[in-house]
């Protein structure tokens, strides 16, 4: 008897504080909108003009039959997130010609080069100082 009132016990302590954990986990995840900034895509323009984002990392030889956006060569592209990353530095990889650039913004804008051409860009984010959290988009442009 004795027994089974200790495994009774062992086993209402566990089960409180496993739930107690999970609540725990629960309202942290819902309060750091972990998934709304995970399933987000940001909304990018050139010079007002909305272009479409590709989610991920996205190489020239993995565009296929995409078709570049056409924009103004030399024009300012923005970013936009509902869900805005705390860090305000982006990491840019540029694809122009058969070879790529890195390049940090600071903010949400910068200028495209003004030279012509079709240029493939990948945004590389995080949330946080704290959040694990990150994010990659691309974008396929045709500077005219």
């Amino acid at each position: 008897m004795k027994r089974w009132c200790f495994i009774f016990v062992m086993l209402t302590l566990f089960t409180g504080c496993t739930l107690n954990n999970m609540n725990e986990g629960m309202e942290y995840f819902a309060e750091s909108q972990t998934e709304l900034k995970r399933s987000q895509i940001p909304t990018i323009t050139v010079d007002g003009q909305k272009v479409p984002v590709l989610r991920g990392e996205i190489r020239p030889e993995q565009l296929g039959n995409t078709q570049p956006a056409p924009v103004k060569a030399g024009g300012t592209l923005e970013i936009k997130f509902e869900y805005a990353p705390q860090n305000s530095l982006i990491r840019l990889q540029q694809w122009h010609n058969g070879t790529h650039t890195w390049k940090t913004i600071k903010g949400n804008q910068f200028t495209l080069p003004s030279e012509k051409g079709l240029y493939l860009y990948t945004f590389h984010l995080n949330w946080g100082q704290h959040d694990d959290l990150t994010g990659s988009y691309s974008i396929f442009l045709e500077a005219r």
